[in-house]
């Protein structure tokens, strides 16, 4: 995929795994790439998101996720 940009892992969009978007030509970093990541903490976040949406911000995320996981 020529042209393509590799996008920052992103609190509200990436996943455990790369993810390719062919219509945006973007390769989105996984959450589980960010350096001492715990696949525990990437789940937890994971979860979250999907049961309550997105996170507007970083205190919505710190009130929303177990600190002893994160």
């Amino acid at each position: 995929m020529i042209g393509a940009v590799v996008s920052l892992p992103d609190i509200n969009k990436s996943t455990d795994a790369f993810e390719v978007d062919l219509d945006k030509k973007e390769i989105l970093y996984p959450l589980s790439a960010i350096k001492s990541m715990s696949t525990t903490a990437v789940v937890e976040i994971l979860k979250e998101r999907k049961e309550r949406g997105a996170f507007r911000d970083v205190f919505d995320f710190l009130s929303r996720v177990h600190k002893g996981t994160v």
